[in-house]
């Protein structure tokens, strides 16, 4: 049956990925080069070889402590990297930190298996209980959108755990024309069915709307955004290009 569905062009193409990785491999050793899959590959291999605790035991005492920040994406090869150096190991500590809400590097080979798995073989958790950035408005919103389902994230492993807001945050706001504007807004395409292009440029063009009227009210003075409301240094040119093909203007 999956022989059938395969095209020529499929076999091709998995022929070719095939003879390109080799061939960068030999170009690489032939110029003395590591990439930094190279550096994960080879350490995976010598850690379990027959020198392998040897070198796991070299890297502990030199780290004894290992503190795995974005740890939601990772993959499964460091994970193994990781477990075979310090997990279950005297005087030393493994800390994963991480949020599986914001594993987004699938595309890189982060597995959001591996870290429920992770999650698993962990003696104790810990979880921040408050947000210092956001606004209380913006914090309850995003509260109340994931408690509306008893498993947000499909799978039970991943809970939703709500947090408050930082009480430094309390004035934190945005306005137009003296009204706050909402913190969360839903917008729902018309229709029954969409396909997903055509919802992603529906969606894009009312958001390039949204900042393009942002802009204009700023500079008719209408906004207030201050130092406060927006992180510095995001390059807002790439958001004004975005935004013209909607009629945003040129001003912040």
């Amino acid at each position: 049956m999956l022989a059938s569905s395969l095209t020529l062009t499929d076999l091709v193409l998995a022929r070719a990925m095939v003879e390109i990785r080799d061939a960068v491999a030999r170009e690489k050793r032939r110029r003395g080069e590591l990439g930094f899959d190279d550096m994960l590959s080879r350490l995976d291999e010598a850690l379990r070889g027959d020198s392998g605790e040897t070198l796991a035991s070299a890297i502990r005492q030199r780290f004894p402590v290992a503190m795995i920040d974005e740890f939601q994406d990772t993959d499964p090869q460091q994970y193994r990297i990781f477990r075979r150096i310090w997990r279950r190991q005297p005087e030393t500590a493994l800390l994963l930190i991480g949020d599986p809400k914001q594993a987004i590097y699938a595309f890189r080979g982060a597995d959001i298996f591996t870290y429920m798995k992770a999650r698993g073989d962990v003696a104790a958790h810990y979880t921040l209980d408050t947000n210092w950035r956001s606004s209380p408005g913006m914090v309850g919103s995003v509260n109340r959108l994931f408690s509306l389902s008893d498993n947000p994230f499909m799978f039970h492993e991943i809970p939703f755990l709500p947090v408050k807001a930082a009480a430094k945050n309390k004035g934190l706001r945005f306005t137009v024309d003296a009204a706050d504007v909402p913190a969360m807004n839903v917008w729902l395409m018309p229709g029954d069915t969409v396909g997903s292009g055509d919802y992603q440029t529906f969606m894009a063009q009312l958001c390039a709307t949204q900042i393009r009227d942002w802009l204009s009210a700023g500079q008719r003075g209408a906004r207030c955004c201050g130092a406060g409301n927006l992180a510095p240094g995001t390059g807002f040119g790439y958001y004004r290009a975005g935004a013209q093909p909607a009629g945003g203007g040129a001003g912040a």
